[in-house]
């Protein structure tokens, strides 16, 4: 259940992003070697697959890793470990996301904030916080 709830916030943090995979533009794709070195380091989970993107999603990723100095600390964590979750799905997986992203944003936005609420209680509730006898450091 948590990583079918991971998968579907991974949805909307990189479906906006690979909607259009596959799909032919005529802008020109960027080059990773064109990239500046913090956007490389931001987006280094999916250096591998840069050039299979097209120039739309790789423009999307860019101004993504723009705006990465201005997150604060737990979305840049967050950011980075769903890239790595997106790069680990299966074109099949990935294909799912992309659907379910269409229609999540096919919603009412009431439902889409009730649907984000209990995602973050459901994940708020799978944290456990340490026992006494285990936040207690042995000597």
């Amino acid at each position: 259940m948590a990583k079918q709830l991971s998968k579907s916030v991974l949805i909307l943090l990189l479906a906006a992003a690979s909607q259009v995979a596959g799909a032919a533009t005529a802008d020109t794709a960027i080059t990773w070697d064109s990239l500046s070195a913090l956007e490389k380091q931001v987006l280094s989970p999916i250096s591998k697959e840069w050039k299979t993107l097209s120039s739309k999603q790789q423009k999307t990723l860019q101004g993504i890793a723009g705006k990465y100095n201005q997150l604060p600390e737990a979305q840049k964590v967050r950011l980075q470990s769903r890239l790595k979750q997106w790069v680990a799905m299966t074109p099949a997986e990935r294909n799912k996301a992309r659907e379910q992203y269409v229609k999540f944003k096919a919603l009412p936005e009431g439902t889409q904030k009730n649907i984000k609420t209990k995602q973050k209680e459901t994940v708020a509730s799978k944290v456990v916080a340490p026992t006494t006898a285990s936040a207690v450091k042995k000597p």
